[in-house]
């Protein structure tokens, strides 16, 4: 079995990537099922809010069957380099 923070981790993995920000600042997730590491899953991730620097995210992990194992909402701020 996969643990929360695993989860987390791969999910927010797949947010950052996605949206091409790195300033994490808080992640919510709620883990469904059981998320064993060995297993293929499918990530979707998409904005749900933008203002100014800040940025909203959803994610949601599910397995290569379609079950839904874990959703997640981040709030990211935008690092300036």
């Amino acid at each position: 079995m996969g643990s929360p923070v695993g989860t987390a981790a791969r999910m927010l993995a797949g947010c950052a990537c996605w949206i091409g920000m790195d300033g994490m600042r808080r992640l919510a997730v709620d883990l469904l099922r059981p998320v064993p590491g060995e297993a293929e899953y499918v990530l979707a991730s998409w904005p749900i809010d933008r203002s100014g620097r800040k940025m909203s995210t959803g994610c949601a992990l599910f397995s290569a069957q379609g079950e839904l194992h874990a959703v997640a909402r981040a709030l990211w701020i935008e690092v300036s380099a």
